[in-house]
């Protein structure tokens, strides 16, 4: 007998058995796999500041990688904050740039290529003189290449070529113009005492006036808009002037008492380097309420002197404050001012300043008489990216004020008047482009004071278009 018929007789007989043991093994396969514990999975491991590196000098200009989480990871990682700081010299920021790069040369001082960005930023930033000395420097390496040479002396040809124009054009003034409109909701339009009777001391009897409904608490939609307009010119290589004027006027269509335009002017010229600077100020607010004032104002001081990470200025200021609807409270004040700019983890900077001043009635039967007044405002101003492009805004402000004189016989006997006043506005900006700007934000002001004439609670919301040239 053949050996294949006799393997094919052999499987017809046993086909059967084998397909039911095949049918065994699979479940016992099935059910040992659904027994078998799972291994966990191990977490992922966070990319790498290489990783990231290489990411983020792939990527085109409008499609950046997300850099969350990453940004305060590897700011001791010289290759990544080399590459960052190119990318934005190449979106035009060139202040975050520049931070950026230096601290990539404080870690790797040899990086020629740094050096040249750095440079680049620093002409981004119209210091063209002292990023000309920078090539300078580099130029005297003489292990530079000579291809490379050759670029940096053209660059710096050209910034020369960029300093002889600069001087000739030193008499010029640069404008920069924004316009602002806003639109938001009040609670008190009038900042009222929201009160509908007022208790009075009369011949040491207490009686009650009643108030009529201007004295009650308002609240209403408004619009507002800005023009201001900023012009600075550098007459020297370390003396600089700005004028600034700003336009303002407010619209309400629930309170036509709350409407009203105002005037702001300053004139500064200032040392930026550090040293001496003065101002000239003017203000003029006319309302439709009936109130209408002017400051003229003075001031002096010492300017951008650096204290770590911060740069402070410390000042003297004197105003003639005049009331046209009510000449009996206009006053001259003096103060002096002290307030410091910090830098802060990534682009993030907070503000600081304290103001302590007093003013002295022009009439002498002022209620109140001589009033003093500190101020301490704290302002933190934070990127929520890496490109700048949002940001969150924390303003925060307390005044103590206090009379020196009672203010009035008839209100709680001739109390002296003492007022606390704190403000809170939060807000978040959003870039739309390099010339335009969107925010909305919330702000709230409380002012609280031992005479109830002198309280009022503000609240409200509101939202800005801004452009900017």
């Amino acid at each position: 007998m053949a050996w294949g018929d006799h393997c094919h007789r052999w499987w017809q007989r046993h086909k059967q058995h084998l397909g039911a043991l095949a049918a065994v093994l699979g479940l016992m396969a099935s059910a040992t796999a659904q027994t078998t514990p799972q291994e966990p999975k191990l977490p992922e491991a966070a990319p790498s500041c290489a990783d990231i590196t290489l990411a983020l000098a792939r990527a085109p200009l409008d499609n950046a990688p997300p850099l969350e989480g990453h940004l305060s990871r590897c700011q001791k990682d010289a290759d990544f904050l080399a590459t960052l700081g190119q990318r934005m010299n190449r979106l035009g920021r060139h202040t975050e740039a520049a931070e950026h790069l230096e601290r990539a040369l404080l870690l790797d001082p040899a990086r020629q290529d740094v050096q040249m960005a750095y440079a680049f930023a620093l002409v981004g930033l119209g210091q063209a003189s002292s990023a000309r000395g920078f090539l300078q420097d580099l130029l005297k390496d003489q292990s530079l290449p000579a291809d490379l040479r050759a670029q940096i002396q053209r660059q710096e040809n050209a910034l020369a070529e960029l300093d002889t124009g600069a001087a000739a054009a030193a008499t010029r003034w640069i404008p920069h113009l924004s316009l602002s409109a806003r639109y938001g909701h009040d609670s008190n339009l009038l900042s009222t005492p929201n009160l509908s009777s007022l208790s009075l001391t009369v011949a040491g009897q207490s009686l009650s006036l009643p108030l009529d409904e201007s004295y009650l608490a308002k609240a209403g939609n408004y619009a507002r808009a800005d023009l201001q307009l900023d012009i600075s010119r550098n007459v020297a290589a370390d003396q600089r002037w700005d004028l600034v004027v700003g336009l303002r006027q407010r619209r309400s269509p629930d309170e036509a008492r709350s409407n009203n335009n105002q005037i702001d002017l300053l004139l500064e010229q200032s040392t930026p380097s550090g040293g001496f600077y003065w101002q000239t100020q003017f203000t003029d607010l006319d309302a439709s309420n009936g109130v209408h004032y002017q400051i003229w104002g003075l001031g002096a001081g010492l300017g951008a002197q650096k204290i770590g990470n911060c740069m402070a200025k410390i000042g003297l200021e004197a105003q003639e404050r005049s009331y046209f609807n009510t000449q009996v409270l206009s006053g001259r004040y003096t103060a002096y001012t002290a307030s410091a700019s910090c830098a802060l983890e990534g682009q993030s900077r907070l503000l600081l300043s304290l103001r302590q001043g007093a003013d002295r009635p022009i009439d002498a039967s002022r209620p109140g008489g001589t009033q003093t007044s500190t101020s301490l405002r704290a302002l933190v101003y934070a990127y929520l990216n890496a490109w700048g492009e949002d940001a969150l805004l924390v303003d925060l402000e307390h005044t103590l004020q206090r009379d020196d004189t009672g203010y009035s016989p008839i209100l709680e006997g001739g109390a002296v008047r003492n007022q606390r006043r704190n403000t809170l506005r939060l807000e978040y900006q959003k870039a739309l482009s390099r010339s335009a700007q969107w925010l909305i934000g919330m702000e709230r002001q409380v002012q609280d004071s031992n005479l109830e004439l002198f309280r009022s609670d503000n609240s409200g919301a509101y939202t800005i278009l801004r452009w900017m040239w």
